[in-house]
């Protein structure tokens, strides 16, 4: 019997971080931050061009995450009820835990002026 639950847990295990790694079919808001201080807040609708970017993004990248070593200062923080992006220049961390190279265009394309 043992031997059938580590594999469903597994399975179970591995499902709920694939789960937290998609993005919410809902509202971000987006919060721009320098040197650790919040300096502009604004909504990102559902849909909108800059949402339809990271869904795409996310869909092209899903496999390719590494757990994140340490915590960062965000630049740009993306957030839901239960989902947390920080955006950097060059990297994405989702809900301080996963972490992945990000694309620059992507990260300049989220802005609240």
């Amino acid at each position: 019997m043992k031997r059938t639950l580590l594999p469903l847990w597994l399975l179970l295990v591995s499902c709920r971080d694939a789960e937290s790694l998609n993005i919410p079919s809902e509202n971000l808001n987006l919060s721009i931050h320098k040197n650790g201080r919040q300096t502009a807040e604004c909504l990102i609708q559902l849909g909108s061009g800059e949402y339809n970017q990271l869904k795409s993004w996310f869909s092209s990248n899903e496999r390719t995450w590494n757990k994140a070593p340490a915590t960062y200062l965000p630049q740009k923080i993306l957030r839901s009820e239960n989902f947390k992006a920080a955006l950097y220049p060059n990297y994405i961390v989702i809900n301080d835990v996963w972490r992945q190279p990000f694309d620059m265009e992507l990260y300049q394309a989220f802005d609240c002026t």
